[in-house]
């Protein structure tokens, strides 16, 4: 059965293998790309925006209710599942990554209450200081850094760009690591001034649950909304963030075009090549060869180059994917997602229709093949 092996075939018809290995790998190269470079956006978004929020919940005055009431400080503070509140001054520091813009959180807290904001959150020093009290200075973190293009001892703010969310001009005196993305400033109290505690809760504070707690404490501050005020809770930030992710899914209706579109021209091209092999059927067929041996000859020609074709696919989408996801989201303190199983799913889907509505169509042309009618025009 040597005439009826694929392999055979594929080495003597190397250019046409390759061609439609080339095709089908392209197009698996796309889709991964594309879903993982989304995936990339999200989980950048997801990792520097809204992180904090796991530890903490923040409280601020509105336009229309100047100062948080004493009584809600009051509230709050006597909470039994609420461990403290601490009074802090915020501003936001931009984040630019390919596909979105976002202000991320910049806190001005007190010496007395530093300790206890850094344990919580995790933050340490890599490298100078922290910012002193009353003074325009500013420890970042290390991915705003990146995204900034920041070092201890740079200046930023809108006073030199004004494109920049953080209002006036900033030294950097440290660079964080944490398990958020939050920055630290000095508070814009000097330290005789940090008395009236009470005051400075009034204009805007961190509501630091008890452990284990959050989903209890975050039921007393989820009222502050209605009140006017501003509060960022886990369930807001969860609710604004599957409203962001409904771009994706216009998104994956591209995918899906795309998907379409490249069976199609895929479909169409390996059709045309069985139609021109329609003599080299109608002598198998003459020589004896069936058509359920002709037709199983097809069936893993199909198969084994698209099998082949994903492989190698995938080898390639996860390298090249690597290299766009570094430049494009971690070389700029972004998280950039090279491995992602829906991905590899969605990749599949190339392979595996080509297979489908490639095999359909030729084994139709397979049973109209008429082998003396063939022989005789030759």
């Amino acid at each position: 059965m040597q005439p009826l092996s694929p392999i055979l075939y594929f080495r003597r018809n190397k250019r046409r293998f390759f061609a439609s290995v080339t095709s089908i790998v392209t197009a698996i190269c796309f889709l991964y790309i594309m879903e993982s470079f989304v995936h990339s956006i999200m989980q950048s978004v997801l990792a520097t925006d809204g992180a904090y929020l796991q530890v903490a919940m923040d409280v601020f005055p509105s336009s229309t209710v100047p100062q948080v009431p004493a009584k809600t400080i009051r509230d709050l503070e006597n909470n039994p599942h609420i461990d403290r509140l601490i009074p802090v001054s915020e501003q936001t520091i931009s984040f630019n990554i390919p596909g979105t813009s976002n202000g991320i959180s910049v806190y001005g807290v007190s010496n007395s209450d530093r300790a206890y904001f850094l344990s919580k959150f995790g933050i340490h020093v890599l490298q100078g200081r922290l910012p002193q009290n009353g003074r325009n200075e500013i420890a970042v973190d290390e991915r705003i850094a990146l995204n900034n293009h920041l070092h201890v001892g740079s200046h930023v703010g809108s006073d030199l760009d004004k494109t920049q969310d953080l209002q006036g001009n900033y030294t950097v005196v440290g660079i964080l690591r944490g398990n958020s993305s939050l920055s630290l400033m000095g508070s814009p109290y000097p330290e005789q001034q940090q008395a009236d505690r009470a005051a400075q809760l009034a204009n805007g504070f961190l509501v630091f649950p008890k452990s284990g707690q959050m989903a209890k404490a975050e039921k007393a501050v989820q009222p502050l909304i209605r009140q006017n005020l501003i509060a960022w809770t886990p369930s807001r930030a969860a609710a604004e963030f599957e409203a962001t992710t409904q771009s994706v899914n216009i998104l994956d209706g591209f995918a899906v075009l795309s998907i379409f579109v490249m069976v199609v021209c895929l479909v169409c091209s390996k059709y045309a090549q069985y139609f021109e092999r329609r003599g080299e059927f109608g002598v198998l067929n003459a020589m004896g060869y069936t058509r359920g041996d002709l037709l199983r000859r097809v069936f893993w020609e199909i198969t084994i180059t698209n099998l082949f074709s994903f492989a190698l696919g995938m080898v390639f989408a996860v390298v090249l994917c690597r290299i766009v996801t570094y430049n494009a989201f971690e070389r700029i303190g972004g998280v950039g997602i090279y491995l992602y199983g829906k991905a590899a799913v969605v990749a599949l889907l190339a392979p595996l229709f080509t297979t489908l509505f490639t095999l359909i169509p030729v084994f139709r042309l397979i049973g109209r093949v008429d082998a003396i009618s063939i022989i005789e025009k030759n």
